[in-house]
């Protein structure tokens, strides 16, 4: 989204910048797409554009996911309509043991429906595993150093990018995250694809996704999966 609106739509900065910078932002730790914006709220207005444009980017994601966990767990959010998510985390459903396979399923797939990155999924993550507190440390824990590494060291990270000798590394990084998340899709794939309506509901959201360009694309496949289930597998 954040390429479609600065190189397609807006034409402010070049593609191979955009990533070049995210090659950069995929080394370190944080959420890119957070970390994408404060750099550019670096670039517009300092470090008070920096911090605004973080905070516009994840704040209104950040209180909704919180009313919607909240809400979750108090009303006990039915989990057929949400199970259409596609993100399985080994270490919080296997290893920590806070939330249930079921539960990261609907938690993933109500982060896909927010105005948010994805990673605000962590929000639901920490209610569900100790409550508004934990939301509280298990957020700052994530978001931090995705406004520190921009505001801090935004010089160091302007000359590795304007560094010709280092593009073909960076072009190199783009490549190998692309390798990444196709290897863990076919991992979820391999997991959840079970039956004949599993690859109906993925062909006809992989049709959507690459016939539209539209912001609201993924809250109508996400929604869509949830109806779908619904109508034709419900009691299953």
């Amino acid at each position: 989204m954040i390429r479609q609106e600065l190189v397609e739509e807006e034409k402010r900065v070049s593609k191979e910048r955009v990533n070049r910078v995210l090659a950069v932002y995929q080394v370190l730790p944080g959420p890119e797409s957070h970390e994408l914006c404060v750099y550019f709220g670096m670039l517009s207005r300092g470090r008070i554009g920096a911090l605004l444009a973080g905070l516009a980017f994840m704040l209104p994601g950040f209180l909704l996911m919180f009313a919607l966990s909240w809400f979750y767990v108090t009303y006990g959010l039915n989990s057929t309509l949400f199970q259409g998510g596609l993100f399985l985390q080994h270490d919080a459903v296997e290893v920590g043991g806070w939330l249930t396979n079921a539960q990261f399923l609907d938690g993933s797939a109500l982060s896909g429906l927010l105005p948010a990155p994805l990673i605000i999924f962590s929000t639901f993550i920490g209610y569900l595993g100790g409550g508004p507190l934990s939301v509280l440390a298990i957020t700052l824990d994530i978001f931090a150093p995705a406004f520190a590494f921009t505001m801090i060291g935004h010089d160091y990270i302007e000359h590795l990018i304007e560094n010709t000798a280092v593009h073909a590394f960076l072009d190199g990084i783009t490549a190998d995250v692309v390798g990444l998340i196709a290897a863990t899709a076919l991992g979820v794939l391999n997991e959840t694809f079970v039956g004949i309506h599993a690859w109906i509901l993925f062909s006809l959201a992989l049709l959507m996704l690459f016939r539209s360009k539209a912001k609201w694309t993924t809250a109508v496949i996400i929604l869509g999966a949830g109806l779908y289930r619904l109508l034709f597998l419900r009691g299953r």
